[in-house]
């Protein structure tokens, strides 16, 4: 009679791989909102351009700290699923998923939301902020190409 050992996950690291690099563009994504608002002040210029000509005058730290939430968010995220996909947790590429389809959602959101005509972000902004999806969509196909399951005997 045959017997077999519980079913496991092959070695994710092709998966931990493309989520550590969604995790560094991330960081880059985070290094370069702070170096734009402390020396080039790309976004603050592009909400005085946008709102100047209809005399209001936004704070564009609120645009600053939005960006920064979501960093902060996505590198948690980034941490808690490396973690669960290199120790194989059945939750985890649920996980991967979600967080890939809000993050991108979020991204696009960014990237085309306009007000006057005009987009509310710099170009660049956006852009740059789709980067780390580019990584959780090679992530998310990973997880979920069949063969991703073996089953081992004694």
């Amino acid at each position: 009679m045959k017997s077999f050992t519980p079913t496991k996950l092959r070695a994710p690291r092709s998966e931990v791989t493309a989520m550590g690099i969604g995790l560094l563009l991330t960081l880059v994504t985070l290094t370069a909102l702070v170096v734009d608002q402390t020396s080039i002040n790309s976004i603050a210029d592009h909400v005085a351009g946008l709102y100047g000509p209809l005399k209001l005058h936004p704070d564009p730290n609120v645009l600053f700290d939005i960006l920064y939430v979501t960093s902060a968010i996505g590198i948690l995220l980034w941490v808690t699923m490396i973690w669960g996909v290199s120790r194989q947790k059945a939750w985890a590429r649920i996980l991967v998923s979600i967080a890939f389809l809000t993050a991108t959602s979020f991204a696009l959101l960014v990237l085309f939301v306009s007000e006057f005509g005009t987009r509310i972000f710099p170009a660049p902004v956006g852009i740059l902020g789709l980067l780390p999806s580019i990584a959780g969509l090679v992530a998310v196909i990973q997880l979920w190409t069949p063969g991703r399951i073996v089953r081992t005997q004694p």
